[in-house]
């Protein structure tokens, strides 16, 4: 950006330099001009700007005032204003010469306010009007190259904004895909603890059924030994009331005898 800058001041100074030489104005006005220009010699931007507003007080068509001022918003880095007055110009001078100048002029202060697509136009204009510019020739290929580089720049954003979007977008499928992983994990374990529990509760039912058929079979089996042991009581009192029935006949007939 050195070598522009140094090209950009160089050509303002001699346009400014060849509008006052051609200035038709007022006395009054053409000594403000010149001392407007001696202030802007001095690098006295400010002073030099307060000199040409002072000249156009005195003849508010003056071109040579107008075209200087628009020069010195450019030397204060006032660009969008400097862009303004030297597009306002334009119309204001039949001279080829003049008006190849001030698109010259006009394309420098669109490239420093990185207006790249606007200053490659108006060198153009200014090199259909005024082919043999060196100057411009060099500023048109400088704003071509940093057109290029900041279309690869933007490009190159841009292919790193989708990257992102991309891994993002991928950050966010994993991160679904796990969710849902870890939701079919929970709902797989949440069964099988369901299972689990049921396969418990049926084991201490089929558990409780098998204690209740037990206790069912002791009960019978207790209970056939308790009749056979009644059944065996019974048949041995018989037995033996049978016995005494017995000894009590035989007592008997011996005592008839």
């Amino acid at each position: 950006m050195k070598n522009i800058k140094h090209i950009i001041l160089f050509s303002l100074a001699i346009f400014i330099s060849l509008a006052s030489l051609n200035a038709q104005n007022s006395i009054k006005a053409t000594k403000l001009i010149r001392s407007g220009n001696a202030e802007y010699s001095d690098s006295n931007f400010i002073g030099s700007e307060e000199k040409y507003q002072l000249a156009l007080l005195e003849d508010k068509d003056n071109f040579d005032a107008k075209y200087n001022l628009a020069n010195t918003l450019f030397k204060q880095e006032r660009y969008e204003e400097a862009v303004e007055a030297f597009e306002d110009l334009i119309e204001e001078t039949p001279d080829k010469t003049m008006k190849a100048n001030i698109y010259h002029n006009l394309a420098n202060s669109k490239l420093a306010n990185k207006d790249l697509e606007g200053a490659i136009e108006d060198y153009k204009n200014a090199l259909r009007l005024k082919p043999d510019m060196q100057d411009t020739r060099y500023n048109l290929l400088y704003a071509i190259n940093a057109k290029d580089q900041q279309d690869k720049q933007e490009q190159k954003d841009n292919k790193d904004k989708d990257k992102d979007k991309g891994d993002k977008d991928k950050d966010k499928d994993k991160g679904d895909k796990d969710k849902d992983k870890d939701k079919d994990k929970d709902k797989d374990k949440g069964d099988k603890d369901k299972d689990k529990e049921e396969d418990k509760d049926k084991g201490d039912k089929d558990k409780e059924e098998q204690v209740k058929e037990e206790k069912q079979k002791i009960n019978k089996k207790e209970t056939e030994r308790l009749l056979r042991a009644v059944a065996e009581k019974e048949k041995e009192t018989k037995e033996n009331l049978e016995k005494k029935k017995a000894r009590i006949k035989v007592s008997k007939t011996e005592k008839d005898w």
